[in-house]
């Protein structure tokens, strides 16, 4: 996958914004985060010109498997991540039937 913008105003021209393995872009203020395998990356535009595809860090989360939609978020001031990162441990559901003739 990769991402690619185009400005409104100007038809047909399309800038590559990612290479090859982008995944779950989001647009935020400092420019376009998206994630490349287990890496959080950063591309900034900066007056018409794009600047160099600079990894944030790197770990494993949780991703919709279905679709390319972000399943993190970028606070508006770009100060932290919202991301999903599973249990170490397995969580477990019981059900307790009849619990309430356990109390007499």
């Amino acid at each position: 996958d990769e991402v690619y913008a185009a400005r409104l105003d100007r038809a047909g021209e399309a800038m590559q914004m990612t290479t090859p393995g982008a995944t779950e872009p989001v647009w935020a203020r400092e420019g376009l985060f998206y994630r490349q395998g287990e890496r959080m990356m950063l591309r900034t535009l900066e007056a018409g010109h794009l600047e160099e595809p600079q990894a944030m860090f790197e770990g494993h989360f949780e991703r919709d498997p279905g679709s390319n939609l972000a399943s993190y978020d970028v606070d508006p001031k770009g100060r932290f991540f919202i991301m999903l990162k599973s249990a170490l441990q397995p969580r477990v559901l019981r059900v307790v039937k009849n619990w309430g003739s356990e109390l007499f």
